[in-house]
C-alpha cells in the first residue's frame, strides 16, 4: 500500500510541476514552449527556403566544372550530386568539395528547420555487401564533414544504397564513374 500512496503521491508532484509552467518557459533544450505545446522559438529561424536562391549560390562555375548539380525534387527538397571525382580512395569527400559543404552547412545553421538526408551510391563491380559498405562510408565522410562545419548531428540522416539506384545502366566504364555519386537532400520540416 505505501509504494502505490508513494507512486501516486510523486505522480501528482510531476504533473503539478508540468502544470503550472510559466507561459514562454524556455526549458534547457533548444525549442522553447508554450503552456499550451505551441512552440514558441524564435520564427525567423524558420523562415521558408528559396531553394532556386540557394541553387544559384550554390552552382558556381567552379563547382560546374567538377560536375556538381543540384536540382528541385516533387516533394519539395533540393537534391545535390557530388560526383564520382570527389570521392577518394578512402571513401572520403575531396577537399575541393570544402567550399560547396561549407556553403550548406551555413544555410542549415541559420534555418533550424533545414535537414539533411545524405545517400551515398556506389558501383555494380564488388559484392552486395561491399557495395553496401562503400556507399554507406561515402555518405558518412559527407556527412562527417558538415557536423565539423558546425551542423548538429541530429539534422543529419546517413543512407547507403549501394548499386541499386543507378543512374545508368552498367555497360561501359564512364557509367560507373556515373554511378558512384553522393546525393544530399535537403528539406525542411513544416
Amino acid at each position: 500500500m505505501n509504494k502505490k500512496l508513494f507512486l501516486l503521491t510523486s505522480m501528482t508532484i510531476v504533473l503539478t510541476a508540468c502544470a503550472s509552467t510559466q507561459k514562454d518557459w524556455q526549458g534547457s533544450g533548444h525549442l522553447r514552449i508554450h503552456q499550451n505545446g505551441e512552440a514558441a522559438t524564435n520564427p525567423r529561424n524558420f523562415v521558408d527556403v528559396n531553394w532556386q536562391d540557394f541553387s544559384d549560390k550554390i552552382l558556381t562555375d567552379n563547382h560546374k566544372r567538377l560536375g556538381i548539380e543540384a536540382s528541385h525534387v516533387h516533394d519539395g527538397s533540393l537534391r545535390i550530386v557530388l560526383p564520382s571525382r570527389l570521392i577518394q580512395k578512402n571513401h572520403s569527400i575531396s577537399n575541393k568539395a570544402t567550399p560547396l559543404l561549407k556553403t550548406i552547412a551555413e544555410k542549415m545553421t541559420a534555418n533550424l528547420a533545414l535537414r539533411a538526408k545524405i545517400v551515398g551510391h556506389m558501383t555494380n563491380h564488388k559484392q552486395d555487401t561491399l557495395n553496401q559498405t562503400d556507399s554507406l562510408h561515402f555518405a558518412y565522410h559527407t556527412a562527417e564533414r558538415l557536423i565539423k562545419q558546425g551542423v548538429f548531428s541530429s539534422r543529419i540522416e546517413v543512407e547507403g544504397r549501394g548499386s541499386i539506384d543507378p543512374l545508368v545502366s552498367l555497360e561501359s566504364p564512364r557509367s560507373k564513374d556515373i554511378n558512384r555519386r553522393v546525393e544530399i537532400y535537403l528539406y525542411q520540416l513544416r
